[in-house]
């Protein structure tokens, strides 16, 4: 719980809520999860809505119980509302051009719901029953971090790839520059967890490759203040990209990993090397929150203590705290995962801090 929230918000009247009650919630979860949002699929996404909202009513009578915490009973009138109006917005669809948007819209609203009910569950005491569908539940975020994990990482390598990439000023150097740009948007495309990306992020993609290839398809002599109006556009949304680094399951993940490395290395005692080694390898999926303490984790030579603990207070300094007390899990096993981990970028630690 934030110091700033009252005692009173998440205060659980005497016992447990009824089962009923959380398997509605982890019903409500799996269909939002489930929900497939596709160029030609409106007719099938107000379907789902719809399913949505008659799990978000069922929730809201059972929750008439005067065990369940009030605060929860106010996240699922929200989620109803913002149902309501989505399914409105899908009801004025009058051409194919406002799909897009409305899709874009649905997704918002769908990770709304997993994020506000993944709190719930995460805050869920033990004894409150149904045991097996809470086990199944924080077993499906677990694999929501590692899924985050990769994507971020995904992220971070193109972000990075654009600051070599993004110059050029005659056509031939922006021919060769938009080339690679292109080049690697397929790569990234290509990647499993590319369907894992917001829809807004996919789109994003495919619409800046068209606009590449648009470009390099040109008879020669191309307008070159179009290509370098792509080029910027590209460092612009790559930029962007660091915006999921504000997903709830990536900020409760690294806050705690950076935590952890603070207290691993504060004080002036000095580090075994097993010791600084299990540190970095814990710390290493933090890669790509902030840029110069990545640079600290590929360092080659030893830094000062005071300059990792500088980095490490500044990133925490600007990570939000959840509003609820709840600890997402730890990262779910992924073939991905357990093949390359991240040992492409950071295949050993750095040297001990001095």
């Amino acid at each position: 719980m934030s110091a700033s929230q009252p005692q009173s918000a998440m205060a659980r009247r005497d016992g447990p809520p009824s089962d009923a009650w959380l398997r509605s919630l982890s019903r409500l979860n799996a269909e939002a999860r489930a929900l497939s949002l596709e160029p030609d699929g409106v007719t099938p996404v107000e379907q789902v809505l719809a399913r949505c909202k008659e799990h978000l009513d069922a929730c809201l009578d059972l929750s008439k119980d005067p065990r369940v915490p009030d605060v929860f009973v106010d996240l699922f009138e929200l989620m109803r509302f913002e149902l309501h109006d989505l399914r409105r917005g899908l009801h004025r669809l009058d051409d194919a051009s406002n799909i897009s948007t409305v899709l874009e819209t649905c997704d918002r609203v769908r990770g709304g719901i997993v994020r506000s009910t993944d709190i719930v569950a995460l805050s869920c005491p033990e004894d409150l029953g149904a045991a097996e569908d809470l086990q199944d539940w924080r077993q499906r975020i677990a694999r929501d971090v590692t899924t985050a994990l990769l994507v971020r990482r995904l992220y971070t390598v193109f972000r990075r790839q654009m600051r070599v990439n993004l110059e050029g000023s005659q056509e031939r150097e922006l021919v060769a520059a938009l080339r690679r740009v292109s080049t690697q948007i397929e790569v990234v495309r290509r990647q499993p967890e590319f369907r894992s990306f917001r829809l807004h992020d996919q789109q994003s993609f495919l619409a800046l490759q068209r606009r590449l290839i648009e470009w390099l398809q040109q008879r020669s002599p191309r307008n070159v203040e179009d290509g370098r109006r792509v080029l910027s556009d590209v460092g612009a949304f790559a930029g962007l990209l660091r915006g999921i680094n504000h997903r709830h399951v990536l900020v409760d993940f690294d806050r705690t990993r950076l935590q952890a490395f603070r207290n691993g290395i504060v004080g002036g005692r000095e580090l075994p090397r097993g010791a600084w080694n299990e540190l970095f390898f814990a710390t290493r999926l933090v890669w790509g929150r902030d840029d110069e303490f990545d640079e600290l984790l590929e360092s080659t030579e030893p830094m000062p203590r005071s300059a990792w603990l500088g980095a490490v207070e500044r990133v925490l300094d600007g990570i939000q705290s959840q509003p609820f007390d709840c600890v997402f899990p730890a990262p779910a096993d992924h073939p991905m995962m357990v093949r390359t981990a991240w040992s492409t970028f950071l295949p050993s630690p750095p040297p001990l801090p001095l």
